[in-house]
């Protein structure tokens, strides 16, 4: 029953918001159910505007956890491919915002479509690694979009650390994972008037998420 309604609501719009809902609930229920527990030290289910979420990006479970805590609708930004996985892809490719990474063109429609969802109110939730990380708890170098698009329209940046998805279900390893604690560390909202430019948010972000990331596992906690 649930299946035709998605199939006709998912390409209009005015739909997005009860299909986020129950694409969140949905990946409450598979974190529930397969054994993983959410440990979050911010409430993310609701915004007063929209918001640009980043995180560091290491594992199949980084979409799923974020849909399931942010109940207002975020698009997220992703490798093209994804719009080929069964089910997941047919949200992705009429919900959230595809990316061929290869070329210029693709990168630049991206940005146009990121920008303009947050024109209309849509939360947005961008990977600046622009790739999952094989060095974990080592972050890759960011990239810029994120930044640009929060200087460019004063939109604030809520940076998450995800703690434990990278070793609980790697990407590079699909066929082993384990049920736990799946931790996540919010920091404050940054305000892009706070920054010089985008460049030194940039960094600013980096750094903070990898001390966040050090601080969990220097000591192997």
């Amino acid at each position: 029953m649930i299946y035709p309604y998605v199939y006709y609501a998912i390409g209009r719009p005015a739909h997005h918001p009860r299909i986020h809902r129950m694409r969140s609930w949905g990946c409450r229920q598979v974190l529930r159910f397969s054994g993983w527990r959410l440990r979050c030290n911010r409430d993310l289910r609701h915004f007063d505007g929209p918001r640009i979420f980043i995180s560091n990006h290491t594992s199949v479970l980084d979409i799923v956890v974020g849909l399931a805590l942010i109940r207002d609708e975020v698009h997220y930004v992703g490798k093209a491919e994804l719009a080929d996985i069964p089910l997941f892809g047919i949200y992705f490719k009429s919900m959230d915002i595809p990316v061929k990474r290869e070329g210029y063109e693709g990168r630049k429609k991206m940005m146009a479509r990121a920008e303009q969802d947050l024109k209309d109110g849509k939360h947005v939730f961008i990977f600046p690694e622009g790739t999952t990380s094989v060095q974990s708890p080592k972050l890759l170098k960011f990239k810029k979009g994120a930044f640009v698009l929060s200087k460019k329209l004063g939109i604030p940046i809520v940076p998450i650390t995800f703690v434990d998805n990278w070793h609980l279900f790697h990407y590079d390893h699909l066929k082993w994972r384990r049920p736990g604690l799946l931790r996540l560390d919010v920091a404050d909202e940054w305000l892009p008037d706070d920054f010089e430019d985008f460049d030194e948010m940039k960094e600013a972000a980096w750094e903070k998420m990898q001390l966040t990331l050090n601080k969990y596992f220097e000591h192997g906690s």
